[in-house]
């Protein structure tokens, strides 16, 4: 993404950027995620996306977005943490 279509202030969104860092955290195979596995957060058919790092569950990158903008920090599924300090970021 260019800092022209950023807009105005050249900057992303708090829940947008804290999904790109969780997904730059987890090693590259933890990325792969098996085809038809469904998605914990919107239940749809999933054909890559992220698993969570506390409880092996699997989302698509845009549902992580979505949770923590609206300041969710635990999986819908177990109720297990995303993951520690991102509370706080929220």
């Amino acid at each position: 993404m260019t800092l022209e279509n950023r807009g105005a202030n050249n900057s992303i969104p708090l829940p947008k950027y804290l999904a790109v860092t969780y997904e730059k955290m987890l090693p590259m195979e933890k990325k792969i995620v098996a085809m038809g596995s469904k998605c914990s957060y919107c239940d749809m058919r999933m054909d890559a996306g992220l698993i969570l790092r506390n409880c092996e569950h699997s989302l698509h990158k845009g549902c992580l977005e979505d949770m923590f903008r609206l300041k969710k920090n635990k999986c819908q599924i177990c109720e297990k943490v995303i993951s520690d300090g991102y509370d706080r970021a929220l």
